[in-house]
């Protein structure tokens, strides 16, 4: 199993879009494939959920998984891919869990129980104990970046942060920031920077926003479509 968090402190820069996806990619390859939203916005969660009701979401989820009210297995949703949604009662998380350091560890081993080949984890766009328990889980770590003036400073912020967990132990297979959003022009400028980019990018598309909006896949054979493929089989 390998587990991927995609982080960003900047909202805005397709991270949702691409933990979609990529798992669609994943799945289209013939791998199983979990998600985790890991995001109190939970707009994975209304991707894969939209016609799940309300109720039904939150009386079981990510929170009641991280808290220790319920195990893995009783909180995913199946489907082509299976999900671990939220609900809006994450926001609360990370005050509830503070008096719980070990808590961290054991949402890390509980997933790494699981039967998957890959787990993608949407991290919220901010430093907090959400995105903190998603990168110590992860063996991989994504960060979407576009072309802004404050894309340099939102890879130095994710970057600090696992360079202190490394220094506590915490090991990573591969840490890269992912051109997200952006016109061939673009990514060039963002290679040329010097960061630790993939090759692969995620060029700027409606058809990307409208998949998301109404919740379906894109089509395998279109362009768009092979932005993620390529982004998938450059991190199997």
């Amino acid at each position: 199993m390998k587990i991927i968090s995609i982080c960003s402190v900047k909202g805005g820069v397709g991270k949702t879009a691409t933990t979609t996806f990529l798992a669609q990619a994943l799945h289209s390859r013939g791998y199983k494939v979990l998600v985790i939203d890991s995001d109190a916005n939970n707009n994975l969660t209304d991707y894969h959920l939209r016609n799940t009701s309300v109720d039904e979401i939150e009386s079981r989820n990510l929170y009641h998984l991280i808290t220790g009210e319920m195990t893995p297995d009783e909180v995913i949703y199946s489907g082509d891919i299976d999900i671990i949604p939220c609900t809006l009662s994450l926001h609360k998380i990370g005050l509830i869990m503070t008096s719980k350091p070990t808590a961290i560890m054991h949402f890390q081993k509980s997933i790494k129980r699981l039967d998957y080949d890959y787990v993608l984890i949407d991290s919220p766009p901010a430093l907090g104990y959400e995105l903190t328990n998603a990168l110590y889980a992860s063996d991989v770590v994504l960060i979407p970046a576009n072309l802004t003036r404050w894309t340099l400073q939102s890879i130095q912020i994710i970057q600090e942060q696992i360079n202190e967990m490394k220094s506590d132990g915490k090991k990573f297979l591969s840490v890269k920031a992912v051109p997200s959003i952006v016109t061939e022009k673009e990514n060039q400028v963002l290679q040329s920077m010097g960061l630790d980019f993939t090759e692969s990018f995620i060029k700027k598309s409606g058809a990307v926003k409208t998949a998301h909006d109404n919740a379906v896949w894109l089509k395998k054979d279109s362009a768009v479509f092979e932005y993620f493929n390529n982004l998938a089989g450059e991190i199997i």
